[in-house]
């Protein structure tokens, strides 16, 4: 036997404009939301790792009007600061350039992510163009990167020597694991 229950539903609530602060507010009263919410948002605009780090698909406009990811953006900075600092001998070697095309034309974002840590940690002065990028009121920001070079360099000696074997089941020996693992020690390893 099937019983059948009426619910009376007020149409009102669906048409009737919400001020946003004061919703965002009354869930943060209730514990709805995190009160810290938003708190992300404004440590990102002072220290840009946490944006590589944390939100890297992040959008933004270039200059010329067209719009990509930070990952990405950050990639090409990168392979051109790579170009001018070493000449042939980098834009030369095909290889290099056919893995870069491919891996910014990619979705994979953990690969990104650890190509663009990478590259920091090796080349200095790709290093001192990301450190522009950071704050310049003595703020404690800019000062976490140096530090934070070393333990990226520390996680590629350790990741790019670990024996892996390329299975189809998950393993932390296969790429997907190691690339994890990396990225998962570099956050962890980021004061931010």
């Amino acid at each position: 036997m099937k019983r059948s229950v009426e619910v009376e539903v007020d149409d009102r609530l669906s048409h009737e404009p919400f001020d946003v602060d004061k919703l965002e507010a009354y869930l943060q009263r209730i514990n709805f939301l995190d009160p810290s919410l938003g708190v992300r948002e404004q440590q990102q605009k002072r220290d840009p790792m946490l944006i590589v780090l944390y939100d890297p698909c992040k959008r933004v406009m270039l200059p010329d009007g067209t719009e990509t990811t930070i990952i990405d953006d950050l990639l090409r900075s990168g392979h051109e600061q790579f170009k001018r600092a070493y000449g042939s001998m980098y834009s030369d070697f095909e290889m290099i350039q056919y893995t870069m095309e491919v891996l910014i034309a990619s979705g994979d974002v953990h690969a990104k992510q650890m190509a663009f840590l990478c590259m920091l940690a090796v080349d200095q002065g790709f290093c001192d163009q990301f450190q522009q990028s950071y704050p310049k009121d003595g703020g404690p920001e800019a000062a976490r990167l140096a530090p934070f070079v070393l333990e990226i360099k520390k996680q590629m000696d350790e990741t790019l020597n670990t024996a892996y074997h390329n299975v189809p089941r998950p393993s932390k020996y296969n790429v997907d694991g190691l690339l994890r693992t990396f990225l998962l020690r570099c956050a962890e390893a980021y004061p931010g």
